[in-house]
């Protein structure tokens, strides 16, 4: 047996110690930049940097940076986006490093960890580790002593200041405030571009899992694949943490998985960034709240990336689950940005479009069978029944939708459409599929007709039916 030299032994355990030495602690706003850019420079096939808008104090020169890790990075794939952001709350900064911590771990371990390759391979994850740089940094760059929860120039709280679906005009477009704050100018630069499937918004003082929503106790319909996600959440932090993790049962909230609004409006919150992604973005968005300690010392920066880190990988996976698909055009098999529809179920925008580049599109949903109903401008609407979805696990559908041509008629020849072809009747529909006139061949007038423009009109016999897109002009 070979004995291997004191110095040897020394080294193992200093490599050992060093593994998560330089996030014991909280870099400088330099040292931040540096490691964001050291990052993209050191994997550029793995890490893409993406400086998405200025902070709003000029004379701090701070960035809103985001991180995009895939492998062949910056390019379009078929695979789900995923969104981690963290410190939007300024004094929130122990998921500023926890955000770090999770990058280095995805980028250094590519090609040792069988599970971190499947993950970056099929994904294309982002992550803005620090959102509001001007309130973490409010004493200066060397420290996030006194760092603040509200923006330095505003003093917006950036997750107040996102558009709201309260159908209250004075919160739709900027939520509690008339304008919005630079920081989430950046953000919205990146979250208006990207269609992303899941995404957690990480946050501290408190532990608990919310999800939508923030401004209405309405029910989410897909609130069981919530819950569920949720919970594979905290059963992997407990796992890996304290006894003690995630029991924060006191107050109002009976769980530690829940909606932050409750019955009657209580707590409503406008203009959160939950509900923005998850309403106006179709993304199925969570607050992590991962900790009471908003500013957390040295050790508490190392005992909870170990709390959670296996629990955020699993999140990312839950990106792959679900319905799983593309939708082409079934002649020339290019890509279409058809709505993914489940009927009988989708409500509040909890439906989800595919991707107009690839076609590809990614609904997570819970356990079921369901029917699927995939409808795009220009292409006849299909309906698959009896769809069936296991939580944890992929349904892969592979759509094709037929086209339906655009034929150039005036007003005043549609009822040749019945008299010299073997219709009875024909529908009248907007291209958003709303139907807007029916009628016989015996009674139909040029009056039903009130103005121009493209529609889609049905002609329905006994043996046959058929749609056509036409260009009505008077």
């Amino acid at each position: 047996m070979r004995v291997q030299s004191p110095l040897f032994i020394v080294l193992i355990i200093f490599s050992v110690m060093n593994i998560h030495a330089q996030w014991d602690k909280y870099p400088t706003y330099p040292e931040y930049v540096k490691h964001m850019q050291s990052w993209a420079q050191t994997y550029p096939e793995l890490a893409k940097l993406h400086e998405l808008g200025p902070s709003g104090m000029p004379n701090k020169n701070h960035h809103v940076y985001a991180l995009q890790i895939s492998d062949n990075v910056g390019k379009q794939e078929q695979e789900p986006s995923i969104l981690l952001t963290a410190t939007v709350h300024g004094d929130e900064t122990l998921p500023y490093v926890l955000s770090l911590h999770l990058i280095d771990h995805l980028l250094k371990n590519y090609t040792s960890d069988i599970r971190i390759k499947k993950i970056v391979d099929n994904s294309d994850i982002w992550i803005l580790p620090l959102c509001n740089p001007d309130g973490t940094y409010k004493a200066g760059d060397l420290t996030v002593r006194n760092a603040q929860r509200l923006t330095l120039k505003d003093n917006f709280d950036i997750n107040r200041n996102f558009p709201c679906f309260c159908g209250n005009p004075e919160h739709q477009h900027f939520g509690n405030y008339s304008y919005a704050c630079a920081e989430v100018k950046a953000i919205r630069s990146l979250t208006d571009s990207v269609s992303f499937v899941i995404a957690a918004d990480i946050h501290t003082s408190e532990e608990r899992i919310y999800y939508p929503w923030c401004i209405t106790a309405r029910r989410h319909p897909d609130v069981k694949w919530f819950k569920h996600t949720g919970q594979r959440y905290v059963d992997l932090a407990r796992e890996h943490g304290p006894p003690n993790y995630f029991d924060d049962l006191g107050g109002p909230w009976p769980t530690p998985i829940c909606t932050a609004c409750l019955s009657g409006g209580l707590y409503a919150l406008h203009g959160t960034f939950l509900d923005y992604l998850t309403y106006y973005r179709h993304c199925k968005t969570f607050n992590f709240y991962l900790s009471h300690k908003k500013n957390a010392s040295s050790v508490d920066l190392v005992n909870y990336w170990n709390y959670n880190y296996q629990a955020l990988l699993d999140f990312i996976e839950q990106a792959q689950y679900g319905l799983v698909g593309t939708v082409v055009n079934k002649e020339t098999k290019t890509p279409l940005p058809a709505k993914i529809f489940i009927d009988r179920h989708d409500l509040d925008s909890s439906h989800v479009f595919a991707n107009e580049k690839t076609g590809a599109f990614y609904r997570p949903i819970e356990s079921g069978t369901y029917a699927v109903i995939v409808s795009c401008e220009g292409y006849h609407t299909k309906t698959l029944q009896n769809v069936t979805v296991e939580f944890g696990k992929t349904t892969s559908l592979a759509i094709e939708l037929e086209y339906i041509p655009t034929q150039i008629i005036s007003a005043k020849k549609l009822p040749t459409l019945l008299l010299h072809n073997n219709y009875s009747h024909m529908e009248l529909y907007d291209l958003q599929g709303r139907k807007l006139n029916s009628f016989a061949k015996q009674a139909f007038t040029q009056r039903l007709y009130t103005r121009s423009g493209i529609y889609i009109l049905r002609l329905i016999g006994k043996e046959r039916t058929k749609n056509i897109r036409v260009h009505i002009h008077k």
